[in-house]
């Protein structure tokens, strides 16, 4: 990667900061403006897009998982388990687990270093509550969608 593409990918990530939403409690620009560059980072390092899509997989299950009990929450009448208010804290270790997870893949050289370094930035913040982890899930999303197909196109 050429200093400008690096110094672009560097005032992308200034912007995004430690939050994913403006003042207002909008996502920030940042969150999807970065998507492309940060897609182009993981396959210049040989990230493999399988194992980017396997990753994203683990990450909309969980959404998934937060959501259908939510749902069970609803049609119950509002009982969830002892002191619970969303489904969100249930599935939270999940997310903690998933930078071990990049750091197993990157030991097995399946996934670059900038792999893990954004997982692991990302977890920092989606860890926080279910709003931060479901804007993680749009960020997430976009650099997939700019991920190609077996890094040959």
């Amino acid at each position: 990667m050429d200093d400008s593409a690096k110094e672009k990918l560097a005032s992308l990530r200034q912007q995004m900061g430690d939050e994913y939403f403006d003042e207002r409690g909008h996502y920030k620009a940042s969150l999807f403006t970065g998507a492309k560059e940060i897609a182009e980072k993981f396959q210049q390092e040989k990230t493999s897009t399988h194992q980017v899509r396997m990753f994203f997989a683990y990450v909309k299950n969980i959404e998934y998982l937060i959501h259908q009990r939510s749902n069970e929450f609803e049609q119950t009448g509002g009982k969830m388990g002892v002191g619970e208010t969303s489904s969100y804290p249930r599935y939270q270790n999940q997310l903690f687990d998933l930078t071990n997870k990049a750091r197993y893949a990157v030991a097995r050289k399946q996934v670059g270093e900038s792999f893990f370094r954004f997982i692991e930035k990302n977890m920092n913040i989606a860890t926080r509550s279910e709003k931060h982890f479901l804007a993680f899930v749009k960020h997430f999303e976009g650099v997939v969608c700019y991920m190609k197909e077996d890094n040959r196109r």
